[in-house]
């Protein structure tokens, strides 16, 4: 029976760290040798308890490295819809609007409107882009269980529908800002609650059990992986 990984240690510092070996045929493709997280703190009974989320959240990116997403047009057009209907509804519910509205420059007196210079990132191309909306395809990815190689076709096409979307959100902004309540984004985000094709090939391969799914969602992996050390009483 192979060993159980387990927080490692750091011999001056006390503190406990997630450190994880990457499986050498998918280092290039996660761009590096280790996975290391600091679990910030010394106590090693929590640090078992972090360390079995950290772990199934690694195993889960070795997996899907192994088998990496491909995102065809109609997935980019459903995660980007995704986005905007979070993002709608976080900012009609808190009504943040400003925040999508202008833009301060570095000078306190420089003051720009969003969709400008979103339009503007929008000609200039994928680097322009990827300043304005990277930690937000990013932060879809990950809420969708998704891992794409950066930079890839894949993640181009989303970081440029995205930043589409954030300048409809930036628009919206306005008119409620304005008082403008009845535009609508419901022709903007239709297909946000549509399957993606791979969530679709799961649901098919479901009914036998036998069967080798192809893709899990980290969060998937990450409560089965708590489940088992729960029940093994870790």
């Amino acid at each position: 029976m192979s060993t159980m990984p387990k927080p490692w240690k750091h011999p001056k510092s006390g503190i406990y760290y997630h450190r994880i070996d990457v499986p050498k045929d998918i280092r290039h493709i996660i761009g590096k040798t280790s996975i290391k997280y600091s679990l910030r703190t010394n106590n090693f009974a929590e640090a078992k308890r972090l360390f079995a989320s950290k772990y199934a959240e690694t195993q889960a990116i070795f997996a899907q490295a192994r088998n990496r997403v491909n995102l065809n047009p109609r997935d980019i057009e459903i995660l980007s819809q995704r986005w905007l209907k979070a993002k709608v509804e976080e900012v009609e519910n808190g009504q943040a609007f400003a925040t999508f509205i202008v833009y301060e420059g570095s000078d306190s007196d420089e003051v720009y409107t969003a969709s400008s210079l979103i339009s503007d990132a929008l000609e200039s191309g994928y680097q322009a882009q990827l300043k304005w909306v990277e930690h937000h395809v990013d932060d879809t990815l990950s809420s969708n269980g998704l891992l794409i190689v950066k930079h890839s076709e894949s993640y181009r096409m989303l970081t440029e529908k995205i930043c589409w979307r954030l300048l409809e959100l930036s628009r919206l902004s306005l008119d409620r800002d304005n008082g403008d309540w009845s535009t609508t984004p419901s022709n903007l985000v239709s297909r946000s609650d549509e399957s993606l094709s791979i969530e679709s090939t799961n649901k098919q391969n479901m009914p036998n059990p036998m069967s080798q799914l192809t893709y899990k969602s980290l969060s998937e992996v990450i409560n089965s992986f708590i489940a088992y050390k729960t029940q093994r009483g870790d």
